[in-house]
């Protein structure tokens, strides 16, 4: 994401948090599902 703006990682960061696969609190990025955050990872260039 070099050269992403704050609003994009912002964007990202939601869209990741309402799928369930991170939580985002005071600063910090929690993983709360690996498996499912690796998977979708992997298939975003499947589109």
């Amino acid at each position: 994401m070099l050269g992403s703006t704050r609003e994009s990682i912002n964007k990202g960061l939601k869209s990741l948090e309402h799928k369930g696969l991170i939580e985002t609190k005071s600063g910090h990025i929690s993983v709360l599902d690996m498996d499912a955050l690796e998977d979708f990872a992997e298939h975003q260039d499947d589109d």
